[in-house]
């Protein structure tokens, strides 16, 4: 059984992606092409963005996933992917995966106001949003496997801290997102993620 808003999730990601069309997936998956095998997305062929699927990790618009923590009873010790992932010069969306103890777990993170994020601490909650409209937000689901979620929950805590990466334009981000628990339950889901975002100029990034 797939929990309703990891369906809501998927569905609206299939939406964005030029209507799920099988024979054109949107973005070209590079696995083992980046260190720890990590699943890549980003420019270079054709994205929904009109963009190239890249065949170089210098071209990549988000890179070097990892995860720890859990999301309900799935655990994972250390280890990740990035199973999909998109840059405009505003926003970002990245989406980290792993196979963890008793089955699977996804972390899909929003950025909102990415040209604003300089390197610095930051504390985002969903019942608090920043007043200069910059946000980061995240859900997380598990399950028996992957896209068979039945336990999914939103942020309640983010605590982020970005630094800059090995390049200009790259900002890396750290963060120790605290899940919301169900109603009327002590179980807490706790994961620190961490993934590079290359944040380019008004010029040069990918249009909707």
């Amino acid at each position: 059984m797939i929990s309703v808003r990891c369906a809501i999730l998927v569905l609206a990601s299939c939406a964005l992606m030029a209507g799920c069309a099988p024979e054109q997936p949107p973005f070209a998956p590079l696995e083992g092409s980046g260190p720890n095998g990590n699943t890549l997305t980003g420019r270079g062929g054709t994205n929904v963005f009109g963009d190239a699927v890249p065949t170089d990790v210098d071209d990549l618009w988000v890179f070097d996933g990892d995860l720890e923590g859990n999301v309900g009873d799935v655990v994972v010790y250390g280890g990740g992917r990035i199973h999909d992932g998109y840059v405009l010069s505003d926003y970002a969306y990245v989406e980290l995966r792993d196979e963890g103890i008793s089955g699977a777990l996804m972390l899909a993170f929003t950025i909102q106001g990415l040209d604003r994020i300089e390197p610095g601490t930051y504390r985002f909650s969903r019942s608090e949003p920043a007043l200069d409209g910059t946000q980061i937000s995240a859900i997380g689901c598990s399950g028996s496997s992957e896209d068979m979620w039945i336990f999914d929950r939103p942020d309640e805590q983010l605590d982020v801290q970005v630094t800059e990466g090995d390049n200009v334009g790259e900002l890396q981000f750290e963060i120790d997102a605290r899940l919301a628990s169900y109603m009327f339950s002590s179980d807490a889901s706790r994961i620190q993620a961490r993934f590079t975002v290359v944040r380019p100029d008004a010029t040069t990034a990918p249009a909707p």
